[in-house]
């Protein structure tokens, strides 16, 4: 289905070219604030790099914490290194590794009766039989409490990228401390049985990717080391519901969702919650690799947080979304970050139902509803589930 020789996503992506984050620039923080080996000041950075460039990156490290598959490192040096390697020509880019976050609160109650959240429903999702068996989804988050009655034997394997050098503490494989995770893992796959809430897609196998603390944020670092993570796993799609709060490190995030497409991931990721505004779409949903996602309320009208502008190519409810939370819990969020697993719910059905990343992001697009609004705000519309795996 393509207009004029061009795929509808690529004249998204053609228009989203070229937009820049907004930053805050606060939380953990950039520079590690300890002696180099000169005694001055040291920064954790990220480094790509061509042939050639690792040798020159550990000559002048103290410190390399983490190298990738595609042709990257997070290394501390000396600030007084950083000009030398930026203009070596066996580094293709520095930048201080900036950070991500997750956004979302609401109360907690357990729930005896099963209900559909409203976005579950609106989406259309409990109108088809198809409940996305087979397929694999990656959650690149805070975690996943695998505990929880409507996850139990949804989650498959757990992994960390955030540990000691980041929280001074190591932290659990995928175990979920902040409930942001569990929330996200609740809209794509909750199991459809007598209680609680169900979610897009309730055969799913959900593997939980720990990459943020307990207080819900982290390193671009440990955000691209998850994709990278997933990629190698070979799962088929993978949630990223966080935003950077800086516009520095989004090169190597650029990188790490390329990586993981070229190997066959579907990524969804959250536009940001940055709104009321414009052009403000931030990383990881901005990339070209991932498909980015705003958000609407239970009217279809456009959340008031929802960043808008380029890099928006799609939205799902995600004002008072009700799902899981830590325990046995239920709670209800709002975010761009709610709005994101019910995108990714529809994408995991497609590729349970065979279609390739590049079918599954086109019939996501192309099938979405038209709820009269600019492209800046909902992208190609409102995600609608049984349209997309219509044959």
């Amino acid at each position: 289905m393509r207009q004029g020789g061009r795929s509808r996503r690529a004249v998204l992506q053609a228009i989203g070219a070229g937009t820049t984050a907004v930053g805050l620039g606060t939380g953990l923080g950039a520079a590690d604030g300890r002696g180099g080996r000169d005694g001055g000041a040291t920064t954790r950075v990220n480094v790509g790099i061509r042939p050639g460039g690792e040798q020159a990156v550990r000559a002048a490290a103290s410190t390399v914490h983490r190298t990738y598959a595609f042709d990257a490192l997070t290394a501390t040096v000396p600030e007084g290194a950083i000009p030398d390697l930026r203009s070596r020509d066996d580094v293709r880019y520095v930048e201080v590794d900036g950070e991500v976050r997750v956004d979302g609160s609401g109360p907690v109650e357990s729930e005896d009766t099963q209900t559909a959240p409203y976005g579950i429903e609106r989406v259309g999702a409990t109108a088809v039989d198809a409940t996305g068996e087979g397929a694999h989804v990656g959650v690149v988050d805070t975690g996943i409490d695998a505990t929880h009655p409507d996850l139990l034997g949804r989650v498959g394997e757990s992994f960390t990228t955030v540990g000691s050098w980041v929280t001074g503490a190591a932290a659990p494989a995928g175990q979920d401390d902040n409930g942001h995770g569990t929330h996200v893992a609740g809209t794509v796959g909750a199991t459809d049985d007598s209680g609680g809430v169900v979610g897009v897609a309730p055969g799913v196998t959900v593997h939980a990717v720990k990459a943020l603390t307990a207080a819900g944020v982290g390193y671009n670092a440990d955000l691209a080391r998850g994709v990278e993570l997933a990629a190698e796993q070979g799962w088929d799609v993978v949630n990223l519901s966080v935003e950077t709060t800086a516009a520095s490190g989004t090169r190597m995030l650029r990188d790490a969702c390329a990586f993981a497409r070229e190997r066959g991931v579907v990524l969804v990721a959250a536009a940001g919650n940055y709104g009321p505004c414009s052009d403000c779409v931030a990383a990881p949903g901005k990339l070209p690799t991932t498909i980015g996602v705003g958000a609407t309320d239970a009217d279809d009208d456009v959340a008031g947080f929802s960043s808008t502008g380029p890099g928006v190519d799609i939205a799902a409810p995600g004002v008072d979304v009700r799902s899981t939370d830590l325990g046995a819990g239920y709670t209800e969020k709002s975010g761009t970050s709610m709005a994101t697993p019910h995108v990714t719910g529809a994408a995991a059905l497609l590729r349970a139902a065979g279609h390739d990343p590049a079918r599954t992001e086109e019939r996501l697009l192309y099938t979405a509803e038209d709820i009269g609004r600019e492209v800046a705000e909902t992208g190609a519309g409102l995600l609608d589930v049984p349209a997309a795996l219509q044959r």
